[in-house]
């Protein structure tokens, strides 16, 4: 499967799309959670160049269709 023209998807409460590097705000919220961190086991993102870095990392592997997220 190729998602690297990835498709929007749109509910009446919900839109689903790629990760933009506008995103970092969000990311880095939901990624520097200590105890969140603590049970999922991920490394944070509580910087906005930690979350861009993770966003390019996501962006990267769905274009060569290693991931879906």
């Amino acid at each position: 499967m190729n998602f690297k023209d990835f498709p929007i998807l749109k509910t009446e409460r919900l839109t689903l799309r790629k990760l933009k590097e506008s995103d970092w705000e969000n990311i880095s919220y939901l990624r520097s959670d200590k105890i969140v961190n603590q049970f999922v086991k991920r490394p944070n993102a509580d910087t906005k160049e930690k979350a861009i870095d993770f966003i390019k990392e996501i962006n990267l592997k769905i274009n060569k269709s290693q991931i879906i997220y």
